[in-house]
């Protein structure tokens, strides 16, 4: 890693910086691959610290292994995202100071700025998450025109079409299946009509829009920095980056704990801003259903997202419900789910 670093900031200063002296330590954040702070110090130079992120898949512990779908795995995503789009300047990202990609040594490696906040979730102040929705609505406006996206990065992000859309469906369906013995009669009923439907939901969902989406936008993978007036929005562990809906990104914004009331206003938030940017922002009648039918996709790809792992406490939520209600509200003749 020493000599890694050392090349790293040489070729990126046009001159050999001598590296004198490192510590590494285990980062307090969460990820499902191992993340660690380092502090280097260069000759001549004040410490630097970073955090560093091991991408290569035998790193996962066995916990993080059965709670990821293999089919989603690139270990280069993340690191050719970091490479070749995300513009830490213009969006507030975590600054790449470099990347080993070498995938015959298993070394899949990214050095980046140690960005010092919040994890959303811990925060309860909702002007902060108003501003992150407007954040988000600038992110999918500056990246909204897909065929210019570098061909790189492009090629190793996961596609939101119909055989995605399809593939968790089926998945959920399985899952469902195997233990349909202890669901309640309701619930098998609920299911059987909501797998009816989805064809259609699919239908809906491939008509929207594609943008670069965060593709796992929930409130323990944003780190936020500053006053209200100045705040830093840092999305992290790119690993799930996609072309898709931009409002797969705000589904899984709103899919905390506030109330109906302020899951929609921070979707008008959203809205407000993208409206600032885009010439075609839809209606907010238009924009709402499209949440829906993004929000009902996540909960179904929650349902099916690992047969033999559930989430911590703090983050469980009853996705079958989440399922049923934006069916509901999408018209569909699904009964309500309390």
């Amino acid at each position: 890693m020493q000599q890694a670093l050392a090349e790293l900031f040489a070729a990126n200063h046009h001159a050999p910086r001598k590296l004198i002296r490192l510590d590494r330590k285990s980062s307090a954040y969460r990820s499902s691959f191992p993340l660690e702070e380092l502090t280097v110090w260069f000759e001549d130079s004040e410490p630097l610290r970073l955090v560093f992120k091991n991408l290569n898949p035998r790193t996962l512990s066995a916990e993080a292994r059965a709670a990821k779908p293999e089919f989603l795995d690139d270990p280069l995503r993340e690191i050719e995202l970091y490479r070749s789009l995300l513009d830490s300047r213009q969006l507030g990202t975590a600054f790449c100071y470099g990347s080993v990609a070498d995938l015959p040594s298993e070394r899949c490696w990214l050095f980046l700025e140690k960005v010092e906040g919040r994890e959303l979730y811990q925060v309860g102040e909702f002007e902060i998450w108003q501003q992150t929705a407007r954040w988000l609505a600038r992110l999918h406006s500056r990246y909204r025109t897909v065929d210019g996206l570098q061909v790189a990065a492009k090629a190793r992000l996961i596609r939101y079409d119909g055989a995605y859309y399809e593939r968790w469906m089926e998945r959920a369906s399985s899952y469902q299946t195997h233990t349909a013995e202890g669901a309640k009669t309701t619930d098998q009923l609920r299911w059987k009509q909501l797998t009816a439907w989805y064809p259609q939901v699919v239908h809906e969902l491939t008509a929207l829009p594609a943008t670069l989406i965060h593709g796992e936008f929930y409130a323990s993978n944003v780190i936020v920095q500053g006053a209200l007036s100045s705040l830093r929005v840092c999305p992290v562990d790119w690993e799930r980056a996609a072309l898709g809906p931009g409002l797969i990104d705000l589904a899984a914004l709103v899919a905390g704990k506030w109330t109906e009331l302020q899951k929609e206003d921070l979707a008008m938030q959203y809205l407000a801003e993208l409206q600032t940017c885009s010439i075609d922002a839809p209606q907010p009648e238009e924009f709402l259903r499209e949440l829906h039918l993004c929000r009902l996709h996540l909960a179904m790809q929650w349902l099916g997202w690992s047969r033999n792992w559930s989430p911590p406490r703090e983050h469980k939520q009853d996705w079958l419900a989440e399922a049923v209600n934006n069916a509901h509200a999408l018209g569909l003749s699904i009964p309500a789910r309390k």
